[in-house]
This record gives C-alpha cells, structure tokens and sequence, in this order.
C-alpha cells in the first residue's frame, strides 16, 4: 500500500486499509494529527467566547438617551438594588 502526499503532509503516514473491491474500509489518523485538531476546535470555541464578550462589552459602552432616561429614573427609586450577597456589587 502507498502512503499519499496527504497523509505524510499532514503526519498521517498510517496507510489506508482497502477491501478486494478498493473501497476504504480503515483508515488510522496518526495521533499528533488528533491532538492539533482537538487544539483547533478548543481554540476556536475560546475565541467565540471573547468575540461574544467583547461584543458585549462594546454594545453596553454605547450611550443613549433611553439609557440615560432609564438609569435617571431609577437612580429615582433608589439605584441598584443591594445584593444579597455581601461580597457582590
């Protein structure tokens, strides 16, 4: 069996496993080739979630007048209300 080009480019150099007809029937992924691609998507999901948070973070900086009629009118009844918890805001 041969090793493609594919498979050494990407350190895959487990040969594929064919039946008498040459369809595939195995094929072994080389475990540094499974590592970088769990890496990739773990990277990809945090980056996803800094995105979102920063996006967050943009939208509630931005000034309205809505916003400020709000927050007027409830620095009138008080403001915030106090949280339960004594370490929190």
């Amino acid at each position: 069996m041969e090793i493609s080009k594919s498979q050494i480019e990407y350190g895959d150099a487990n040969p594929i496993k064919r039946d008498e007809n040459g369809n595939i029937i195995a094929r072994a992924f080389h475990h540094d080739c499974v590592d970088a691609l769990i890496e990739k998507m773990e990277l990809e999901e945090q980056n996803k979630k800094l995105e979102a948070a920063e996006a967050a973070r943009c939208l509630g900086s931005i000034k309205s007048e809505k916003k400020a009629k709000s927050s007027a009118e409830n620095g009138k009844l008080g403001g915030r209300p106090k949280s339960k918890d004594k370490g929190a805001n």
